[in-house]
């Protein structure tokens, strides 16, 4: 089984509020939402940075079956499902093993049957799928509407 992916940064979006003399009351945010509050002594330091080590779950935290890469094979039908609209499930058998495609991103060729009847195949990219979090220059982080399952 691999490792959870790890991901060490300093965070630039604080919100510094003070509570009483020397004592401050600190909201980390990330991507919009509230990842940590909790409350410093400041001292006589004019300036505070803080380092916030974040390890990601192993699989999309929207469904406790979602697939993540070690589940994936050539023949494996899967269904992928959208937590905002239940008619954008999108099913479909994988035929091919993961590769990187352009951008160097994870993609996964799969068959499905469109709406007309007609065979489709097409790469997917794994992380629009929320089988693999997403990576660049805000730190890994997962799908947050997207996941997969076996289906």
């Amino acid at each position: 089984m691999r490792e959870a992916p790890c991901h060490e940064e300093t965070l630039r979006t604080k919100m510094f509020e003070n509570l009483y003399k020397n004592k401050l009351k600190v909201t980390v945010m990330q991507e919009g939402l509230v990842v940590q509050t909790f409350t410093v002594d400041a001292g006589n330091e004019h300036s505070l940075e803080f380092v916030v080590t974040t390890e990601l779950p192993e699989r999309s935290p929207l469904h406790p079956r979602a697939l993540n890469l070690d589940d994936l094979e050539p023949g494996l039908r899967i269904q992928r499902c959208n937590i905002r609209s239940e008619s954008s499930t999108t099913k479909g058998i994988i035929i091919g093993e993961p590769f990187r495609g352009k951008n160097d991103y994870l993609q996964l060729t799969v068959a499905t049957i469109n709406y007309a009847g007609e065979l489709v195949i097409a790469d997917w990219y794994l992380a629009d799928m929320g089988v693999v979090p997403y990576e660049g220059d805000y730190g890994p982080f997962w799908n947050e509407q997207n996941y997969t399952l076996k289906g």
